[in-house]
């Protein structure tokens, strides 16, 4: 039951198609005979308004859409009517076979027409060189190719501007430009093709060894600059430890002289006058501060001494030299200290 009904189904389908076919093709028919009537309206007023290369243009269209005789018709006569009686001998020609095989009576108009043209139509014909390749070879005019083996054949054309390129593979193409005149017979003759120089031919390509980069050995650390560093500390402490030796030394005889003075004021370890205890304690005071310089120089001189055997030991053994230079002026004592390394 189920089969028979599939069946009545397809059978249905395949009708309903079959009908829907014509029908789709006949509104199609009818679209392009529309736009073809339309057309060939627009080309006839054209054609009234003397524009007869607008009006060959519709022509044309309408063919494409709807052939005729009497439209290849019209349109040869607006080419005539524009000049270009190659194109109109052509749209005769062809209106005239087709009447022929249509049994068709404007065969005749056709014929009387085209035969009109023969004495007036330009001809040109291309002249290859002998040794022209034949493989790939290209022979246009006006941008229209034509078959390279009836290029030498006299073909009509329409009077005016021509151009001609003939090309192949491997050679510079040929290109000429000149003006031909309705009635003139011309021939081109093409001079052989240029071949195109070749292209450098890439050398093989050799397989590359890989090379494992060679690694230099680590860099030893330098114990220059370590050692000059030092010896900088050195240079500075020793500086530090002459200036404290050096105020050390000026506050003990500050203190010698104060303690003097003070001796005329007391007795022994008694003072019996302000004047005297005041000396006394000032003289205590400054030898209580060139002490401390004292204690304070001989440890940055040590400072100084290890840093400098320290540089001995990562660097080169420098050259030193130092200058001490004590001066004194009046009350006031100090030293001058050079040096170099």
């Amino acid at each position: 039951m189920g089969a028979r009904l599939l069946s009545i189904l397809l059978c249905f389908a395949f009708f309903a198609t079959s009908l829907a076919a014509p029908a789709r093709a006949d509104q199609l028919s009818a679209e392009k005979k529309a736009a073809a009537e339309t057309l060939f309206e627009e080309g006839k007023r054209l054609k009234k308004e003397l524009k007869f290369l607008e009006a060959a243009g519709k022509f044309e269209q309408v063919q494409k859409l709807d052939p005729g005789i009497g439209t290849l018709l019209f349109l040869a006569e607006s080419y005539e009517q524009a000049g270009r009686l190659a194109s109109a001998w052509g749209n005769y020609r062809d209106a005239m076979e087709r009447a022929r095989k249509e049994g068709d009576s404007r065969q005749k108009v056709a014929s009387e027409r085209a035969a009109r043209l023969e004495t007036k139509l330009a001809r040109l014909s291309i002249g290859l060189a002998e040794n022209t390749p034949s493989a790939g070879l290209v022979v246009s005019r006006n941008g229209i190719d034509l078959d390279a083996s009836t290029a030498e054949v006299a073909i009509p054309v329409d009077a005016g501007p021509v151009a001609i390129v003939v090309r192949a593979p491997g050679y510079q193409p040929y290109q000429e430009e000149f003006a031909i005149l309705d009635g003139e017979q011309k021939r081109v003759s093409v001079p052989p093709l240029v071949r195109l120089p070749e292209a450098p031919k890439a050398p093989p390509t050799q397989p590359v060894a890989f090379v494992k980069p060679k690694t230099s050995p680590p860099a030893e650390p330098t114990s220059g600059g370590t050692a000059t560093k030092l010896r900088y500390g050195a240079l500075g402490l020793t500086l530090g430890a002459l200036a404290g030796g050096g105020v050390a030394v000026g506050f003990a005889l500050h203190a010698l002289r104060l303690d003097d003075d003070a001796g005329q004021y007391c007795s022994g370890l008694s003072c019996t006058d302000l004047q005297g205890e005041t000396l006394s304690r000032q003289a205590l005071e400054a030898g209580s501060i060139a002490t401390v310089g004292v204690i304070a120089a001989g440890a940055t001189g040590a400072g100084a001494l290890g840093l400098l055997i320290a540089s001995f030991a990562v660097g080169p053994k420098p050259d030193v030299a130092w200058s001490v230079t004590p001066w004194l002026d009046g009350k006031k004592t100090g030293l001058t200290v050079g040096g170099a390394f």
